[in-house]
């Protein structure tokens, strides 16, 4: 089923000044088992559960794994300069969705750990880091954090670190945070926020404070946000998003803010942007952005512009998945490609 030339949709209602939208006539491909891939050359075609990082050395935002409409997980990267995409070749890490990746400034290199293989349910939560420069990829360690899938990580640059929080063992949802100071990685604690999932965190270099917000467990939805200083994490009180996960969070180096936009409650899907200044959110009043799992969002320096690829959501069971690529800037979101 081909992606269509325009997406329509119709709002659901409002909290906390958040519009919630959902396609109303969407097109897109749902996810049904194939045996061949549906991969269109020329973009990373209609996909969800890739990993998004922007790379300094390069000016260029990469993305890796995930899965597209047959449901088998993808072992491709490909980079974005602003106006299209390239497939990166060479061999890599083993296919997988749902992975967490962050750019080292310091090593100039690209990170990237576990995720799950499989399809669907199946599968089994991987444990290996890699990097990736302009060399290519090589297998950093074989074994850290524990085999997890939905975690997030992200570089903390006046540290030297890179700060990993929660995902999914495949029981259940972590609450660890775990940092890597070069090679090896160390769990350097336990509290702080509950154990969650698909959440978003990203560092913010001007408070110096990585920050997480939301992020779902068995149960519960979150809205709280928390902000770790390499010692302890600390939660910020007074009005937020509200709660979600599968959201896309960025720092925005252009307006110094923390960015997040979209994701879900439920069955509900958030067509929302906010941005976090380190003491308190507030909404962007745009309502141009696609109402899906954003899930992973990245600032492109050499654009100044916020990316992300794809997206998508469940319907009847079955996720449906988007192929286009949106950038945002203080002027709104815009198509920026589609397959």
């Amino acid at each position: 089923m081909p992606v269509g030339r325009s997406l329509k949709y119709a709002a659901l209602g409002a909290m906390a000044g958040a519009l919630w939208l959902i396609p109303a006539a969407p097109r897109f491909l749902e996810v049904q088992p194939a045996s061949r891939p549906a991969q269109a050359a020329s973009s990373p075609g209609a996909r969800l559960g890739h990993a998004l990082s922007y790379v300094d050395d390069s000016g260029l935002v990469m993305l890796f794994g995930g899965f597209l409409s047959d449901g088998l997980p993808r072992a491709d990267l490909w980079a974005w300069d602003g106006r299209a995409w390239r497939l990166v070749p060479g061999p890599g890490p083993a296919a997988r969705r749902w992975p967490a990746m962050t750019y080292d400034q310091r090593r100039r290199r690209l990170l990237m750990h576990g995720g799950r293989d499989g399809v669907g349910a199946q599968g089994r939560q991987l444990d290996d880091t890699w990097q990736w420069d302009s060399t290519g990829w090589r297998l950093l360690a074989r074994s850290g954090p524990g085999g997890r899938d939905h975690h997030r990580m992200t570089y903390d640059g006046r540290r030297d670190r890179v700060v990993l929080f929660g995902g999914w063992d495949g029981d259940s949802t972590r609450s660890d945070t775990w940092e890597l100071e070069g090679d090896q990685w160390r769990l350097v604690a336990r509290g702080g926020p509950a154990a969650r999932a698909a959440h978003g965190l990203t560092y913010d270099p001007q408070r110096d404070r990585t920050v997480l917000f939301g992020g779902s467990s068995d149960t519960v939805f979150f809205g709280d946000t928390w902000l770790w200083d390499g010692q302890a994490w600390s939660a910020v009180a007074g009005p937020a998003p509200p709660s979600r996960s599968f959201h896309g969070m960025a720092f925005d180096h252009g307006r110094g803010v923390v960015v997040a936009a979209g994701g879900r409650r439920g069955t509900m899907l958030y067509a929302d942007t906010w941005g976090f200044d380190g003491t308190r959110w507030r909404i962007v009043r745009d309502t141009t952005l696609p109402a899906r799992y954003v899930y992973d969002l990245a600032y492109d320096r050499r654009n100044a512009e916020l990316v992300f690829h794809g997206g998508g959501f469940m319907r009847d069971g079955r996720w449906a998945l988007f192929a286009e690529t949106w950038a945002w800037r203080a002027g709104g979101w815009r198509e920026a490609a589609r397959e």
